[in-house]
């Protein structure tokens, strides 16, 4: 009963009605406990507390089909965690299998959640700065350049963004400093209309939700 009323509570986060997922999951929990007192529960009732599992395996099917979201890692721990829960309350699991196959689905999300994709920068860049393109021709790359660069390093950048604005292209500075140098804002490259510029602060605001 705990386990359900964070796991609804956590949707009702996701969907900003934190509050009202929470009253409804502890009235829901409150009348099956006065039902069980009672001695009129049956084990058909267990089925509610599946209701933010299904909820949350529609939210992935939809994630995954519309949005064309790659959820192969996350969609197989929770295909695990569906079994172990689904299988005990229906009794094709037993009482020690199902918190083994929900831990083992567990271990694959948390995998999925902290594997590193820094290496894959290059690529995933690529693949952002071509998605929208028309242009079926041409060189996207990436560069990494350092904290002093050069006047002919920045004219450089420029020209490939002013041409790559003209095919069609996009281009992203990422600046991993707070600090813009003196010798950036002179070159106007800054300025560029086809130019999006991303700029990484130390300063972090306070998460005030789990899942923020």
């Amino acid at each position: 009963m705990a386990a359900f009323i964070c796991i609804t509570t956590g949707v009702g986060e996701l969907l900003n009605k934190t509050r009202m997922f929470l009253l409804l999951s502890m009235s829901a929990t409150i009348i099956l406990l006065l039902l069980m007192l009672s001695g009129v529960y049956t084990s058909s009732l267990d089925w509610v507390f599946m209701a933010p599992y299904i909820f949350i395996s529609v939210g992935l099917v939809v994630f995954q089909f519309k949005y064309k979201a790659n959820l192969g890692l996350v969609g197989l721990g929770w295909f695990l965690i569906i079994i172990a829960n689904v299988g005990y309350t229906t009794g094709n699991v037993s009482f020690f299998a199902a918190p083994v196959i929900s831990l083992l689905g567990k271990c694959v999300i948390f995998y999925w959640m902290t594997r590193p994709r820094f290496s894959m920068i290059t690529e995933d860049f690529q693949q952002f700065l071509t998605r929208s393109s028309h242009v079926s021709s041409y060189v996207s790359l990436v560069s990494f350049i350092e904290t002093s660069t050069k006047a002919n390093d920045i004219r450089w950048i420029k020209n490939k963004v002013v041409e790559g604005g003209a095919s069609g292209v996009r281009s992203i500075l990422i600046l991993t400093i707070e600090q813009v140098s003196d010798e950036l804002t002179r070159s106007g490259l800054l300025d560029l209309s086809e130019l999006y510029v991303v700029r990484m602060t130390q300063n972090h605001h306070p998460i005030v939700s789990a899942f923020s």
